[in-house]
């Protein structure tokens, strides 16, 4: 029905708004749907006042709220809607409910609705996150304020001060920290810090991506972690491998070229150190690396990437690394084939199923290198792959089957 009248909506907009929206509201649950439909048809910003009043007033039972919130998590706005509704009378409604079964439709509806606001409409919204209960609803005041501009940041000055001197130390808390550094950059100093610790990574992944040089002596003071041992270091590895990770929070600063700038810092720093920290940063930092900055620096990196391998802790990001490079120009990867080859060998018996995987991808793009190690490697590669041949995984045993068989072709006459 919903769509029947959405195509009626085309032709007869006054139509649908005057006769028809109406009924649909007397209709509750079975107009439900029909009246989401109704969104693509231009009607977003006159159903969805209606349908979030109810909810608020709890005039909706749990089984309808789920599929109205399914469905406004889902609906991308248009201009149009973003222009003819009012986000902050929404929020406002909307941050009053609570107890639904699915909470992270109603996060994404929040944040959604939070990317809207505006220096003019945010003074209400600003001032109800405040008398929230920051540490137990962090989940909702994460999801509006880590999507707000930077502009709107600044004109909720006090609700930023007091989220920025939460000493929480939970990963909701420091990700909405990063957001706001990277939209404000001078919070970076009001946050109190201990020398050790992940706090400074997250500082680092909010800055870097600005490239504007303000997170020079922050990424300098991550990398140093690196050199301590145990769970400080650990720590460190991973903060540094999400310096260049995809944005989570919404409205981000980016640099241009940020992520060349990061890399031309990072690059000397992880290359000199002498740590299998410094080695597996480096390998888990490969991935996010875009081609033309990538190969350039291939004959350096190689060596280190096939050395990760013998890592556990770093031979998957050094897969993926390989899987990539083999897969556009295996002889890029000549130079080290004997060593490599060994390596995802005995990755494709023993390793976790995706590692196994991609070891079994890697060899089958190196069968296409052409020459005598290739030959010579040829008789032990078939010979090994019996074993993931017999995998308990089907994935594994069909894309061992293929890669042997191309081994098979390399000493065959063409």
């Amino acid at each position: 029905m919903g769509t029947a009248l959405a195509d009626l909506a085309y032709w007869n907009k006054d139509l649908v708004k005057k006769e028809v929206l109406p009924k649909l509201f007397e209709m509750e649950e079975a107009g439900l749907g029909a009246l989401c439909r109704l969104w693509d048809a231009g009607f977003y910003p006159v159903i969805v006042p209606v349908l979030v009043d109810r909810l608020v007033a709890g005039k909706m039972p749990l089984d309808q709220s789920t599929t109205f919130l399914g469905q406004l998590s889902n609906y991308t706005l248009t201009d149009v809607d973003k222009t003819c509704i009012d986000p902050a009378a929404l929020l406002l409604k909307l941050l009053q409910c609570s107890g639904f079964k699915d909470e992270d439709k109603m996060m994404k509806v929040l944040a959604d609705l939070g990317e809207l606001l505006t220096v003019e409409n945010c003074q209400q919204v600003g001032t109800a996150l405040g008398e929230m209960d920051t540490r137990v609803q962090m989940d909702c005041v994460s999801s509006v304020a880590g999507s707000v501009s930077g502009a709107v940041l600044g004109e909720w000055s006090e609700l930023v001060d007091r989220i920025v001197n939460l000493d929480l130390g939970d990963e909701k808390s420091w990700r909405l920290k990063t957001s706001f550094v990277n939209k404000c950059p001078s919070l970076a100093d009001k946050i109190s810090l201990p020398d050790e610790g992940e706090g400074v990574g997250w500082i680092c992944i909010g800055l870097a991506r600005r490239g504007d040089g303000l997170a020079t002596p922050w990424i300098r003071r991550l990398v140093s972690q690196l050199s301590v041992p145990g769970e400080v270091g650990r720590q460190a590895v991973q903060m540094v491998a999400r310096l260049l990770a995809p944005c989570w929070w919404r409205q981000p600063v980016t640099g241009l070229l940020y992520v060349q700038r990061v890399w031309a810092l990072l690059q000397p720093l992880l290359s000199n150190g002498n740590s299998e920290n410094h080695l597996a940063a480096m390998v888990l930092l490969l991935p996010y690396l875009p081609k033309p900055l990538l190969v350039p620096s291939l004959p350096t990196l190689l060596p280190m990437v096939v050395k990760a391998l013998s890592s556990p802790a770093t031979a998957h990001s050094a897969l993926s690394c390989l899987a990539d490079i083999t897969k556009v120009s295996p002889s890029m990867v000549s130079s080290h084939l004997t060593e490599l080859v060994h390596h995802c060998l005995d990755l494709s018996k023993t390793s976790p199923l995706r590692s196994r995987i991609l070891a079994l991808t890697v060899l089958a793009s190196c069968s296409k290198i052409e020459g005598p190690t290739t030959v010579h490697l040829s008789a032990k590669v078939t010979k090994d792959l019996a074993i993931p041949i017999k995998d308990r995984k089907r994935v594994v045993r069909v894309e061992a089957a293929k890669t042997r068989s191309l081994w098979f072709l390399v000493t065959q006459p063409s």
